[in-house]
């Protein structure tokens, strides 16, 4: 499930070069769901950098939510689920509400749509690696019909590391 350091390092090297490319990043940006953005040049490059265990699906997850992150977001060494719970004003900028219609996402264009706008509430302040390991997993478990023990699934990790950052 975990991708490898020197497939990360690749895609990053990908997405240094999207953040440098207004016209393929604007086009990634327009894209509303994994069905368009599968649809680009740029998904297929990610393609030839991505393990073939991970489906296409992901892949133009990853192509396309990457392309809203910005470059800020490699300070960021808090998981995903703690970047959720970001405060602002005494508030978390991503809603508890938010927060659980992403957890209850059960499709590719349901996934998309949630993180996108939690990239966008962000505002691309969001470490490029914490999302793609959130996709990466995502992928498996709905692929491989994952049932694991409490304790052990995405959304669970993702709701720890929201409520125990929210608590503090």
């Amino acid at each position: 499930m975990v991708l490898k350091k020197e497939i990360k390092e690749d895609l990053l090297t990908w997405w240094d070069a999207i953040l440098k490319n207004n016209g393929a990043r604007a086009q990634l940006k327009r894209c509303a769901t994994p069905a368009e953005v599968a649809l680009t040049s740029e998904t297929f490059k990610v393609r030839r950098i991505i393990p073939s265990w991970v489906s296409v699906e992901a892949i133009a997850t990853i192509t396309g939510l990457l392309s809203h992150v910005k470059k800020e977001g490699l300070r960021e060494s808090a998981s995903f689920g703690e970047q959720l719970a970001t405060k602002k004003n005494n508030r978390e900028v991503f809603s508890e509400m938010r927060f659980r219609q992403l957890l209850k996402s059960k499709t590719w264009d349901e996934l998309y749509t949630h993180l996108r706008r939690a990239i966008i509430i962000l505002n691309g302040k969001v470490h490029p690696s914490a999302l793609v390991e959130v996709i990466v997993r995502w992928d498996h478990e709905m692929r491989s019909g994952f049932q694991s023990e409490p304790g052990k699934s995405l959304a669970f990790v993702l709701s720890n590391d929201y409520y125990l950052a929210h608590t503090k």
